[in-house]
């Protein structure tokens, strides 16, 4: 006869499972407060610890690329950045920090690729402010000029106005009138053009 409790041991393996997603709990969350406190180089540890624990964890990839970017090693986190978004493509703010990192240098190929990552970013949210924002710089600098106007003009809406704020909705907003009056004197020149060559 069985009684009528029974306690049952879960097994092995899955309380083995269990006391290392703790663990790389308990790293990542170390590494978040020392990362906030400026010790970069123990918050790197302690995420590569959580990471070795839960080895597909996007999220620990993004924050160890965020660091090296921030010690200015664009190298290094462009490579993390990339190695999250192999085990998470859909997570936008990895499209995101891999953008600003291509996004460095001016080199034509990387800034195609960067405004494609800032493309994939918005696409997954499509009120990513700054995905916006940086887009449109990059597309000024690629002289993409109607793009970028309708990348501020999505900034503007979607960005609330705070303190923090009003400088880049300021800005976003002197740029879309100077770039319409570049992209009327385009169109202007190009038509002039055109009637001479005719004419």
């Amino acid at each position: 006869m069985g009684s009528l409790l029974e306690f049952r041991c879960p097994p092995a393996h899955s309380f083995v499972s269990m006391m290392r997603e703790q663990s790389a709990d308990v790293s990542f969350h170390s590494a978040v407060e020392m990362m906030e406190a400026g010790s970069h180089r123990e918050a790197l540890r302690c995420f590569r610890r959580s990471l070795t624990l839960n080895p597909g964890n996007a999220e620990v990839m993004v924050n160890i690329g965020t660091i090296l970017q921030g010690l200015n090693k664009r190298k290094g986190a462009e490579v993390w950045y990339r190695r999250a978004l192999e085990f998470d493509p859909g997570y936008a703010l990895a499209h995101y920090d891999l953008a600003t990192v291509l996004d460095v240098d001016g080199c034509p190929a990387d800034q195609e690729e960067a405004s494609l990552h800032y493309l994939a970013a918005i696409n997954l949210s499509p009120s990513y402010a700054d995905a916006h924002y940086n887009l449109a710089l990059l597309l000024v600098s690629m002289r993409e000029w109607k793009r970028a106007i309708r990348h501020f003009r999505s900034y503007l809406g979607c960005e609330r106005q705070t303190p923090d704020t009003l400088p880049y909705r300021t800005s976003a907003a002197r740029e879309i009138k100077r770039l319409a009056q570049l992209d009327l004197h385009m169109v202007w020149d190009r038509d002039r053009s055109v009637r001479r060559l005719a004419g």
